[in-house]
């Protein structure tokens, strides 16, 4: 038989294959197979011919596996939802474009996505809804759970001017105080480092005093006297960051300007900060006697905190409250 077939195939065949097989007719299926693969590709498994599989070196079987994720397309995410809904039957999705469907087929189809979970979807047909009903009390809810949907998808700037109108317009309502809070905490997601921009930590601390000044809010007042102080630390460490970029370019009037201006607008308001101010001062006094502005920035820097009085020792040793707390 190994004469007859070809010579390609002659010498796949070794005394130790034969060995394997245990018959005559397992050896002729495995010479057409092997014909079969050599010619064609055809890919087949060991246990089809009764041979030993050889197991992993691992006798646990522990070999973590790496399953591949299958994105699924829109056409199959709208099938789950079309299921989901079929499942309830107080609920079907209105299947027309969403200009054509009235108020009653908008709120179906933004309930059901609301329910789903599906809050991009739930934005579209609730800003659709607003633009078409005509009732007061209805838009002034609709549109506060509008700003809730746009702060859950990280709008923030959209969510922030729908709580600060809700508040200047219902300043009386229920939910005023929730908006006003709501509005403080959309700032606050978009305030920066302070070495940027730092007008809206300003707007966080004007609708911060707004909220303080009402006795009547307390639902979040601690909350918001963290977000004060946090803020005023901010505009503190703003300036300190100015000062330092004129004291290390050797402008030393420039950075003069920058104490003063602390001592007489922020220190007055926040007295823990005289030790920082004395600080910078010791610095701008060194540095006009000749010392290496950026080796006297350096130290500082590199100084051990416990050298410095932190805020609470020097609210204790001044005797006086935090700023927020006169609210």
């Amino acid at each position: 038989i190994a004469i007859l077939r070809p010579a390609r195939l002659r010498h796949t065949f070794s005394h130790d294959t034969i060995k394997t097989v245990k018959s005559f007719k397992e050896f002729m299926m495995l010479n057409k197979l092997l014909f079969l693969i050599l010619t064609f590709g055809i890919s087949f498994d060991q246990s089809m011919l009764g041979a030993e599989i050889p197991q992993p070196n691992n006798p646990k079987n522990d070999e973590t596996l790496v399953v591949r994720k299958i994105r699924k397309t829109r056409k199959e995410k709208r099938q789950e939802r079309l299921k989901k809904c079929q499942n309830n039957p107080k609920h079907k999705l209105v299947s027309k474009p969403i200009r054509e469907q009235d108020e009653f087929e908008l709120k179906n189809n933004f309930t059901i996505y609301l329910q789903l979970g599906n809050d991009d979807l739930a934005v579209k047909y609730l800003e659709a809804l607003i633009s078409k009903i005509n009732d007061f009390v209805e838009i002034r809810n609709l549109r506060l759970q509008l700003a809730d949907l746009y702060f859950k998808n990280e709008q923030y700037l959209k969510a922030g001017s729908i709580y600060t109108e809700y508040y200047e317009s219902y300043p009386g309502y229920v939910q005023a105080e929730y908006a006003l809070y709501q509005a403080i905490m959309a700032k606050f997601k978009q305030m920066g480092a302070c070495d940027q921009d730092n007008f809206i930590t300003n707007e966080i601390l004007e609708l911060s005093k707004i909220y303080l000044q009402n006795k009547a809010y307390q639902k979040y007042r601690n909350h918001i006297l963290e977000l004060f102080e946090t803020c005023n630390n901010q505009l503190f460490e703003a300036e300190v960051h100015v000062f330092e970029h004129y004291f290390r370019q050797g402008y030393l009037g420039a950075a003069q300007r920058r104490i003063d201006y602390m001592r007489d607008k922020i220190q007055p308001k926040r007295p823990d900060v005289k030790t920082r101010i004395d600080e910078l001062q010791d610095l701008v006094e060194q540095a006009k006697k000749g010392k290496n502005p950026l080796k006297l920035l350096k130290r500082m820097h590199n100084s051990k905190p416990a050298q410095r009085v932190d805020r609470e020792t020097a609210l204790k040793l001044n005797k006086q409250t935090p700023y927020a707390n006169q609210f």
